[in-house]
């Protein structure tokens, strides 16, 4: 694949790698206004929009002003980000006076965001090693699984050669999450099942699934491994290619409710409504499995 001879910054803000320029130009999308950046997610607190302010929810909240209205902070990975906030907006609809507010970002950052005191209600994570620290710090409560995903390898249709894992080998530029990372760890783990090994040269990181996904999609990397769940999102901007179950990793989505949390009951009854037939059905709808 030819490139040009110029280097520039990776359009993507979750890439830290510089890339060469590619024959065409990609243009960012904008990204939805309903997720709280962590960015903005200050150490012992959250401020920011609500799963309730969307659509016709609108007016459910004030139709019943003499109830009390509460906020929940949702911490939720990014791979998860969009999911949870359609189940949120679900959950509002039937707990009056229950607003959500969803903080999103790699599932590290969230869990040391808990641990530093931040206000948070619920944590969720994509894997359940991520939530040791905070398991140790008697910080949660005991986390359950919620939903499953898996990895694939998407393609940049300027890369169309490269069908398989062993094809990574000979790209110029392949994008995976940072290693501290659930998506990293999975792709690092997918990659040694298969034998393939990669030079530190070929790779460009990714803070988190999104930003990942969003190297190919940009213009910035060949290649990608990231969850099942962001491909089927990115639909025809980028060529999927399934990877062998005997290679591929389950994640593993667990939920917990942060003890020090002013509105325990509220927090547990979400909790409990991501088990509830009906997110489940927006789970699969969007390519999760369920437990």
């Amino acid at each position: 694949m030819q490139r040009s001879r110029f280097w520039k910054k990776p359009e993507n803000p979750g890439v830290t790698r510089y890339t060469r320029i590619p024959k065409r130009r990609f243009h960012a999308q904008a990204i939805g206004v309903l997720i709280l950046s962590t960015a903005l997610f200050a150490a012992c607190g959250v401020g920011g929009g609500d799963a309730e302010s969307r659509g016709g929810d609108k007016g459910r909240i004030s139709a019943d002003q003499g109830s009390r209205s509460i906020s929940l902070t949702v911490s939720v990975p990014s791979s998860a980000a969009s999911v949870i906030a359609e189940i949120a907006k679900d959950f509002s609809a039937s707990h009056k006076g229950v607003k959500i507010a969803i903080n999103s970002g790699p599932s590290s950052v969230l869990a040391s965001q808990v641990l530093s005191g931040a206000e948070v209600d619920v944590l969720l994570s994509a894997d359940l090693a991520t939530l040791s620290g905070v398991i140790s710090a008697k910080k949660i409560s005991r986390p359950r699984i919620f939903a499953k995903n898996q990895m694939t390898l998407i393609v940049s249709p300027r890369s169309p050669e490269v069908r398989s894992l062993n094809d990574l080998m000979d790209s110029e530029v392949v994008a995976l999450c940072a290693e501290t990372v659930p998506c990293g760890i999975y792709a690092k783990r997918v990659l040694e099942n298969a034998g393939v090994y990669l030079k530190e040269s070929q790779i460009t990181r990714g803070t988190d699934a999104v930003s990942t996904l969003g190297a190919v999609r940009f213009g910035d990397a060949d290649a990608a491994i990231v969850y099942k769940t962001d491909a089927r999102a990115a639909g025809k901007s980028v060529l999927t290619r399934k990877i062998a179950d005997r290679f591929n990793l389950v994640a593993r989505y667990p939920s917990a409710v942060v003890l020090s949390s002013k509105h325990l009951s509220e927090a547990k009854a979400f909790q409990r409504y991501l088990g509830s037939t009906a997110s489940k059905r927006v789970l699969l709808r969007a390519g999760f499995s369920t437990p």
